[in-house]
């Protein structure tokens, strides 16, 4: 995170400017490329779903945070009240922003970003991103000519059919939701990873072994 410390360097001194349009846009760019190699996601994964799978707080609310801090009494009580209103403000801007995948799998960041387990994995931010071994994405990027599943023939095949739909995948899944107790839905995985260590393994253990075995049979029919 050199770049992103270089970055905020003497923060308070020109805040006032970060939120200027040029600025802001200089920053967003910068802290995206970090973000896709944080978190191992595609290049075409836009900056603010790589920030919250990554857990990287917006570059432009960090710098208002040094700002608010250096006027201050700067205790740590104070960094502690300065970074929950950060965190407010991104949850705010994270809300009021386009809709995406990774919103519906991730609509509150606040406890993504506080989570004391778990990291990603180019397999898992897969899933969380919508961008990977999906026909839905496959086909936006022109690597193949349809959205259909490669493994079940399904008209559609997206994130949500791979991890919960596909039958390829079934005993694997039911295998998974017997350990679990419940079945999962797009609302409710992530929040069910966040509840303990021993649940995120089993999940994120699933979902790598079904995106592997997707991108094995990609190879295969290449």
């Amino acid at each position: 995170m050199v770049c992103q410390s270089t970055v905020l360097y003497g923060a308070p001194a020109w805040s006032s400017k970060a939120f200027l349009r040029i600025n802001k846009t200089r920053l967003t760019a910068t802290q995206r490329n970090i973000a896709l190699r944080v978190c191992s996601a595609y290049c075409t994964v836009s900056g603010r779903s790589a920030n919250v799978v990554a857990g990287l707080i917006p570059l432009h609310l960090l710098v208002e945070e040094r700002k608010r801090i250096y006027e201050c009494e700067n205790t740590e009580t104070d960094k502690q009240a300065q970074r929950e209103r950060t965190l407010e403000t991104w949850q705010e801007e994270w809300e009021t922003g386009p809709e995406s995948w990774t919103k519906t799998l991730i609509p509150d960041v606040r406890p993504w970003f506080k989570r004391k387990w778990g990291k990603t994995s180019y397999q898992l931010t897969q899933f969380l991103t919508g961008h990977g071994s999906f026909g839905t994405y496959t086909h936006r990027i022109k690597k193949r000519e349809d959205v259909k599943c490669i493994c079940c023939d399904a008209a559609v095949d997206g994130p949500e059919h791979t991890i919960f739909e596909c039958p390829q995948w079934s005993r694997v899944r039911q295998k998974l939701y017997l350990e679990l107790g419940e079945v999962l839905s797009a609302n409710a995985i992530v929040n069910k990873m966040l509840e303990n260590k021993q649940t995120w393994k089993k999940i994120n253990d699933y979902i790598c072994h079904v995106i592997e075995g997707k991108e094995k049979k990609e190879r295969e029919i290449q």
